[in-house]
């Protein structure tokens, strides 16, 4: 049973099947657009390396991130606005930007609780069994997570160290301070100024990207080997959503059913 509703699941409630499949070009131009920027922010990394060689290309590698960045909040927008539009013309429902989300989410709770009640699976109980058998199924399935940011930044800090102090004193020689660098005042303050920024920035990427990829790695998976784990884990999310409401609407009847005792 818990394969016919998982099947149902992708088929009918999931949000490729209510609002992304009505706009199937922009949704993957939009992920496109994500997976640029993560890329994006290894490359602006990796350009420090190469700042003696290619001074402007950290400054396009930066600038390029950022444009990125810029594009993923228009997009969110415009995103916002095709599934309040989809809602509209598709199930008759108004909402507004800022709340689509929150409607499909009822959306889904209302379809799976339809689905749930007409083959008898509408208890607490069936529903748990149902929670527990997911979980497990996410829990053998799921990538092993990387290494915790903390951690990695924690092991790493050795070698950082080194390579703050090799950069510091390779690049305070005069022989080896960038021309751009050289046309400043007070050339010397500015370059470990810089320098520190730099190193600052390359440490907080590191660590965000570790961060950004243990988030979207299901996504990629997804895509890219059509791995279910995303959609299982948003019906899991579901299906605790209706087994709340199924509780609190039994504690309502036995209050009701039972009132307190009046003096």
């Amino acid at each position: 049973m818990k394969d016919k509703l998982f099947k149902y699941y992708k088929a009918s409630v999931s949000g490729k099947a209510l609002i992304y499949s009505y706009m199937p070009i922009f949704h993957k131009f939009y992920f496109f657009v994500v997976y640029l920027s993560l890329l994006a922010v290894i490359s602006t990394g990796l350009s420090v390396i190469s700042i003696t060689s290619i001074p402007m290309w950290i400054v396009i590698s930066l600038s390029i991130t950022v444009l990125l960045v810029l594009s993923l909040i228009v997009l969110n927008r415009i995103m916002a606005y095709k599934a309040m539009k989809i809602l509209k013309r598709q199930y008759s429902i108004n909402t507004n930007p800022k709340q689509w989300q929150g409607t499909l989410s009822e959306m889904q709770i209302h379809l799976i609780s339809e689905y749930l009640i007409e083959n008898g699976l509408y208890s607490k109980w069936k529903i748990e069994k149902l929670l527990d058998s997911y979980r497990e199924d996410v829990k053998k399935k799921k990538l092993p997570p990387l290494v915790a940011p903390g951690i990695l930044l924690a092991i790493s800090i050795p070698n950082i160290t080194q390579l703050v102090t090799r950069a510091y004193t390779y690049f305070n020689f005069e022989e080896n301070i960038p021309e751009f660098m050289k046309q400043t005042e007070n050339y010397p303050i500015n370059l470990n100024l810089f320098l520190f920024v730099v190193i600052f920035v390359l440490s907080a990427m590191m660590v965000a990207t570790v961060a950004i990829f243990n988030r979207i790695k299901d996504g990629i998976v997804e895509i890219v080997e059509n791995n279910d784990g995303p959609k299982r884990e948003a019906l899991i999310e579901t299906l605790d959503n209706i087994l709340y409401q199924l509780k609190e609407k039994s504690n309502e009847e036995e209050y009701i059913q039972s009132p307190p005792h009046r003096q």
